[in-house]
């Protein structure tokens, strides 16, 4: 496996802002580090299943119908490209926005699986990445375990610095210029993807 689409991919996708991260932050800001520990346990839990089904179901696909590798892979790079120009053109954060009651390990669980970015992404992540280079489920578990490393120190990342970031992401120049280089940077992973 080329690493380097995979880890751009990853850590684009798992970093930029979603439901996960702006829990993540909202607990950090609110609750702190060690209060938002079991929300973390949920999500890291809820989005691990996904993984593993969606690569199983992705294995399965490639032993009947190989041939569809190429537009599977082509319909990654299309997901990306559209990922990128949702991240180029989202609007800058609310500033009315209240703040959050605490979640925990059920809420994080369960909330993976009304999760369309983090359902989309393990599709994409296995699809693309995983199965082309495993081709069976338990030879995938290895790219599964540093996806689910990438994502802990996302949340971490994301509640840490929660309060920095939101002040630093509040100033629409500023959210304009970070939302266009991502997706920049998510366009070359969408060409690396259809290089390899």
């Amino acid at each position: 496996m080329d690493w380097a689409p995979f880890l751009l991919f990853i850590l684009i996708t798992i970093f930029t802002p979603g439901i996960n991260n702006i829990l993540s932050t909202q607990m950090g800001i609110n609750f702190g580090y060690k209060k938002s520990l079991l929300l973390f346990a949920g999500i890291l839990s809820g989005f691990f299943i996904i993984l593993v089904i969606t690569n199983f179901f992705a294995v399965q696909l490639y032993i009947v119908m190989p041939w569809l590798a190429k537009y599977v892979k082509i319909l990654g790079a299309v997901y990306l490209l559209f990922l990128a120009y949702q991240i180029a053109t989202s609007s800058p954060t609310n500033k009315g926005e209240k703040k959050r009651s605490k979640f925990g390990f059920f809420s994080g669980f369960a909330l993976q699986y009304l999760n369309l970015k983090g359902i989309i992404f393990a599709l994409a992540v296995n699809s693309s990445y995983i199965v082309p280079v495993t081709k069976t489920s338990l030879k995938g578990l290895p790219y599964m375990l540093v996806i689910m490393v990438i994502v802990f120190f996302s949340l971490s990342t994301w509640n840490l610095f929660g309060l920095a970031l939101n002040k630093y992401l509040k100033k629409d120049k500023t959210r304009r210029l970070t939302n266009v280089i991502l997706a920049l940077l998510i366009v070359y992973s969408a060409y690396l993807l259809i290089q390899t």
